[in-house]
């Protein structure tokens, strides 16, 4: 919550939305996963960021969707 925006974080990030997306939802396969800052989304303020993730299901393939949060206050 209170942390600070640095590589580190969006690593620790990333890293966690990929073991708990394969831990609880195992059928699903990321396909991308996109963590944006203020330093590469000129509209976001400095306390904010952007998750967009894309994801299939591993049974089908066909079946995929993309979806996009922002989180900030």
């Amino acid at each position: 919550l209170f942390e600070q925006n640095t590589d580190i974080v969006r690593q620790s990030l990333y890293d966690l939305i990929m073991s708990s997306t394969k831990k609880w939802l195992p059928y699903l396969n990321i396909t991308t996963l996109e963590i944006i800052t203020f330093e590469e989304d000129k509209y976001l303020n400095e306390n904010e960021m952007k998750i967009k993730m894309g994801f299939q299901l591993l049974d089908n393939p066909d079946m995929f969707d993309t979806i996009e949060i922002l989180v900030g206050p």
